[in-house]
């Protein structure tokens, strides 16, 4: 079981680096993942887009919980007065429910409204280009 979640955990960061990687100019990585309820799998993902200096927005379900982890990270270049990579999670669970919190620069959640996964992820990006405008 530990070797299946640090083998996701790993292919989730490298996922983020080939994105970039085949789309340079992309604004940021914002979508949903398959790592069901991997909290460091998620924070893999994040560390990349740090690495990076990317902004990037994750979603994963975890259907047994009925659960929606989600998090960001938010480089110090893109955030403004009144955006943080905090407020960005807080109105992204406005859709999908729950809490979020966080620190400036990354922010994490955990959403109720499964259903509405890929409605969350639209609006991460949304919010995020208005904010870079």
């Amino acid at each position: 079981m530990r070797a299946r979640e640090s083998a996701v955990t790993k292919a989730a960061g490298q996922a983020v680096a080939k994105y970039f990687e085949e789309q340079p100019n992309a604004i940021g990585y914002f979508t949903q993942v398959e790592i069901g309820g991997n909290a460091k799998a998620l924070q893999s993902i994040l560390s990349q887009g740090k690495t990076l200096g990317k902004p990037v927005y994750v979603f994963s379900v975890d259907e047994e919980a009925g659960k929606v982890l989600h998090g960001n990270y938010l480089p110090q270049s893109a955030s403004s007065s009144g955006f943080d990579a905090r407020s960005w999670a807080a109105s992204v669970s406005e859709v999908i429910g729950g809490k979020a919190g966080g620190k400036p620069d990354t922010a994490q959640g955990v959403g109720t409204e499964v259903s509405k996964v890929a409605e969350a992820v639209k609006v991460a990006e949304e919010i995020f280009a208005k904010s870079a405008q």
